[in-house]
């Protein structure tokens, strides 16, 4: 029997539907006739031929083809479908995220909404589920929704609670699309005190690094951008005239090449007196920070109302000081930390400039491709401040740039493929976000640097190599930095021996001869050169060693600031 309830409300949905059309094709046809009969009159008659032969001849071709049409329809390929609550729902529910029976489930804080080139989705989470359930599956949550992971970006919001999910799905493949320009590429001027330009995250908001009162590591595997996020970074510095550039490209590519001829120091190899030159380099900054030091603790406290550090108006105050920035790069620095004669020192030497020089405007940039543990000591990854970790192979690399128990809060550069170069991870405390370094061409970085070159012309900023200068490294270390560089965390008390072997270690030119004497010999050694100092060594039993000997105890040691 004819269901004619259902029959009129399908005629009337089809009525809807076809009546606009109707309305649509009796305007376009009404339109033709109009401009076929004008053009009848008007257009000479060699055109009517023509038109008439040119539809002759596509009927031909189409006949040829069978039903193959002319015109084949446009494909986006990289264009992915709207997001939608259906597909979200079904996506959770397949990675394991949904309420217990009885109990709520998914829940949208808010309707599917546009946001940049994508749609944001925020959502509540099943109660006792945190939103960092999501982050850990991010691969499988992408494979759910049938989408490339590079469009699917799963965020915490802590700022509403730990269960609050926020998913954005980028329209189009960020990994194909064209790149955007870095902002500094065609004119302007950089200030280091300041976030300096570098990337853009996957919605394309532009990414700022901070460099001032910080530090930066830069980790990832071969072939993962590194070159691209240092270009960004020392084109950014090189456009301050300000600031003085130490870098060390211990690859010896030339990759940095660019900005030589504005650098107060450049040094590109690998042979150990290139390696010697950026342990040079590292001193250096030690004993700047150390003159910089002394010269702010003279000054009285309505000075530096801001904390006793360097900062701009300071250094325009006292220009005689050469009080601006100077950021030392060491690129491929795993070739420092894993050498057998260096890297006791260049550990050590990092370690400092990280934890004590940063307040003074000296700023530490180590760039590895190898960030092992052998490679880049605990000691110098847990300091940095300011970590980017592009492309690595598993959680080891990932915390060892990022941080303890990056991985598990869902800081995951292992979800990074090696070709979507110079994408990483940038985190600053536990908070991280997905960058892209902007990328710069090597043409397009030599006409920034010369850009950078009449700046600092200009201004009369050139120093060091820059002009042909030979770059001296000065050396206001003493016995008790050295002391202080090598003593183990968390001991009290250490034998003069054992501090004599430490030392050897790190400075083997210095303390080298010592280790020939015996132990009475070498303590005695020690002793000597602390008496400057007015320290004096003391007879310590230490039980669970070796008993009874000459030591120090390490608050015998005088702060770093009031060594003179």
């Amino acid at each position: 029997m004819a269901d004619i309830e259902a029959w009129m409300a399908l005629s009337r949905e089809h009525s809807r539907r076809v009546r606009p059309r109707r309305i649509a094709s009796l305007a376009v046809a009404a339109t033709t006739s109009i401009t076929t009969l004008t053009a009848a009159f008007l257009v000479p008659g060699w055109t009517l031929t023509a038109a008439v032969a040119a539809a002759a001849l596509a009927g031909l071709n189409g006949k040829k083809g069978g039903d193959k049409p002319l015109v084949t329809r446009y494909v986006a390929k990289n264009v992915m479908r709207r997001l939608d609550s259906t597909e979200v729902f079904d996506a959770l529910a397949a990675i394991g995220i949904e309420g217990k029976k009885g109990r709520k489930g998914v829940e949208f804080v808010s309707e599917i909404m546009r946001d940049g080139p994508g749609w944001r989705a925020e959502i509540d989470l099943p109660p006792g589920v945190e939103a960092t359930a999501v982050l850990e599956k991010r691969a499988a949550l992408a494979a759910a929704m049938r989408r490339p992971i590079s469009t699917v970006w799963p965020e915490a919001d802590r700022t509403a609670h730990p269960g609050r999910l926020v998913l954005w799905v980028a329209q189009r493949d960020p990994a194909k699309t064209g790149r955007k320009l870095w902002p500094l590429m065609k004119s302007g001027q950089a200030d280091v005190y300041e976030p300096l330009p570098f990337g853009f995250d996957p919605r394309g908001n532009l990414i700022t690094i901070t460099l001032m009162y910080s530090n930066l590591l830069v980790g990832g595997i071969p072939g993962s951008g590194k070159t691209s996020c240092a270009l960004a970074i020392v084109l950014g510095v090189a456009l301050d005239p300000t600031a003085e550039l130490w870098i060390y490209e211990l690859k010896g590519s030339g990759d940095l090449d660019s900005v030589k001829p504005i650098c107060h120091c450049y040094v590109s190899g690998d042979e150990d007196e290139d390696l010697e030159a950026a342990l040079n380099g590292m001193r250096s900054g030690i004993a700047e920070y150390q003159r910089r030091a002394a010269f702010i603790r003279s000054l009285p406290a309505s000075e530096v109302p801001e904390g006793r550090k360097v900062t701009r108006a300071l250094a325009e105050k006292y220009p005689e000081q050469n009080l601006g920035p100077r950021v030392i790069v060491i690129d491929e620095v795993q070739e420092l930390f894993t050498h057998a004669e260096y890297k006791e020192e260049a550990a050590a030497l990092a370690t400092r400039l990280i934890k004590k020089a940063r307040a003074y405007g000296i700023i530490l940039i180590l760039l590895t491709q190898n960030p092992d543990a052998p490679s880049l000591p605990t000691s110098v990854s847990s300091s940095v401040g300011t970590r980017l970790c592009l492309a690595v192979m598993d959680w080891r690399a990932n915390n060892n740039v990022l941080g303890t128990s990056a991985y598990e809060r869902g800081l995951r550069a292992t979800d990074i493929s090696v070709d979507e170069q110079g994408t990483g991870i940038l985190a600053r405390g536990r908070e991280g976000i997905t960058v892209r370094a902007a990328f710069i061409k090597q043409t397009e970085a030599e006409d920034i640097a010369k850009r950078a070159l009449a700046l600092r012309t200009a201004t009369g900023a050139l120093s060091g190599q820059s002009v042909g200068q030979q770059i001296e490294t000065l050396e206001i270390e003493t016995v008790v930095d050295h002391l202080r560089a090598v003593w183990p965390d968390g001991v009290e008390t250490v034998h003069s021996h054992r501090l004599v072997e430490a030392l050897a270690r790190l400075r083997h030119d210095l303390y080298g001869p010592w280790t020939d004497l015996d132990t009475v010999a070498s303590s005695t050694a020690l002793s000597a050169a602390l008496k400057p100092f007015k320290i004096s060594t003391k007879q310590i039993t230490i039980r669970e060693c070796c008993g009874g000997a000459k030591g120090l105890r390490y608050t015998d040691l005088p702060d770093a600031e009031n060594v003179e």
